[in-house]
């Protein structure tokens, strides 16, 4: 290469990197029991769950120093798929406040089925639209100031503050 001062190796390496490192897995559990397991991509077994070919992505969970939230938007389907086996879960209301669970593992741990990953829990907050070529799902995230505890040390005074 012109230019570079890079070995051969380093330029051939670089060249086969690419951006599917991260995976993401998502589970929904509709309220009328069961669950989803989609991936974007072809299917796979993933500790032991199959996790079907759906296009899916989520996007819109960066947090902002401002305080204000974010609003994850979950779409799911594109043109040329057909989402109707998903139309009487969204048209009975079973798509409202469901957890929604992501995964996200390494390709390398994924494909050897190593237990090593990074899950985020949402709820569907409302179904934004649905049509039978795609679903778009207003997510929001757990706060957890309710249910998390600090390891903390608390400090007393004493009974008695004064020394005779």
């Amino acid at each position: 290469m012109i230019g570079t001062n890079l070995p051969e190796s380093y330029i051939r390496e670089a060249q086969k990197l690419d951006s599917d490192g991260l995976v993401s897995l998502f589970t929904i559990y509709p309220r009328a029991g069961g669950r989803l397991d989609l991936k974007d991509g072809p299917e796979i077994t993933y500790q032991g769950v199959l996790y079907e070919s759906l296009p899916v992505s989520l996007s819109g969970e960066k947090w902002s120093a401002d305080g204000s939230s974010p609003t994850p938007r979950m779409v799911v389907g594109q043109p040329d798929f057909d989402l109707l086996p998903i139309k009487g879960l969204v048209h009975d209301g079973y798509l409202d406040g469901a957890p929604v669970v992501r995964t996200q593992v390494l390709l390398e741990d994924l494909i050897g089925d190593v237990d090593d990953n990074v899950v985020s829990h949402f709820k569907v907050k409302r179904v934004e639209a649905y049509g039978r070529l795609q679903l778009s799902l207003l997510l929001s995230t757990y706060s957890g100031a309710e249910s998390q505890s600090y390891p903390n040390r608390q400090y007393t005074p004493p009974a008695f503050p004064w020394v005779t």
